[in-house]
């Protein structure tokens, strides 16, 4: 029975040679194919970085958005019983030395992928910061706006860094746009209660920032909300858990593949490439705007 299971996977796998660019659902489906191969994970891994080795750099970017997906799914749904992340990190020098070996369009797009995981906890920032050096070294930028905006250039969108990006004084994003044209609208803060330090604009994780999340407290009659203008690390610890408890709710109210909804929550490549496979249509996953968050 499981070899049959890990069969599958590998069958599911050989798309990427098949195809130039891998669409999300194709990643999805390899993903789903991978955690049903857990017991065999060893082989699973050895399979990809095998793959990727061999592969020309469009197939080995695709092979790394599924490293990334297995990752993250795994981690997400196996929790403390995760195989594949300890896995994959010990032979990720090694998955590197083939990136490095592609385009600098490809260096860019794997920068990008361990600025995020830096950036939302994927791994802890001491094991990915030496493979940011490795490129730094080889003379790739690893600055996390420099990265994004030659990536994506227009659509670059710092908000998805989770609050570890700061951004920087005159920059502009797309959350920073959606915030502006919201500003008219969301509450003003009470003379009488202003914070005695400055109250960040940047909104995480796609809710909202530590100025609306002080003037939603004090719109509420919040036993305590004064409190919050005192000591920043608790106003902190109060969004955090608005913004959890938010994404939570919204996770709960959403049937759709549980796979998909984690790789969809906080961050994805699937636009990465111009010319995508085409894909069958799904329902997306509930997201809220930043006006029905505040409302």
């Amino acid at each position: 029975m499981e070899s049959e299971i890990l069969e599958k996977f590998k069958t599911e796998l050989s798309a990427v040679s098949e195809k130039k660019i891998l669409s999300k659902a194709k990643i999805q489906s390899i993903t789903k194919a991978a955690l049903k191969a857990k017991s065999n994970y060893k082989h699973v891994v050895y399979n990809i970085e095998r793959l990727m080795a061999k592969s020309n750099p469009p197939q080995r970017l695709s092979t790394l958005y599924i490293i990334d997906s297995i990752i993250r799914a795994s981690k997400h749904q196996l929790k403390e019983k995760d195989v594949f992340g300890p896995r994959f990190i010990k032979l990720f020098d090694r998955i590197l030395d083939h990136m490095l070996r592609c385009g600098h369009k490809e260096q860019l797009k794997t920068i990008r992928m361990l600025n995020l995981w830096m950036s939302n906890r994927v791994y802890p920032e001491a094991e990915i910061q030496p493979f940011r050096e490795k490129f730094k070294n080889a003379g790739v930028v690893i600055s996390f706006e420099e990265v994004e905006k030659a990536v994506k250039g227009a659509d670059a969108d710092m908000s998805i860094y989770s609050g570890t990006y700061k951004k920087k004084a005159g920059s502009k994003s797309k959350s920073d746009k959606r915030h502006q044209s919201s500003s008219a609208t969301a509450p003003s803060l009470a003379r009488h209660d202003m914070p005695t330090f400055s109250l960040s604009e940047e909104i995480l994780d796609g809710t909202i920032s530590e100025r609306e999340m002080m003037e939603l407290a004090q719109q509420a009659k919040i036993d305590g909300a004064s409190l919050l203008g005192n000591n920043r690390e608790l106003l902190q610890k109060v969004l955090q858990v608005f913004s959890s408890c938010l994404k939570q709710s919204i996770s709960e109210g959403d049937n759709g593949n549980k796979i998909q909804n984690v790789l969809t929550k906080d961050f994805e490549y699937s636009d990465d490439e111009e010319d995508k496979e085409k894909e069958p249509e799904d329902v997306e996953p509930k997201k809220l705007t930043h006006n029905e968050v505040l409302s």
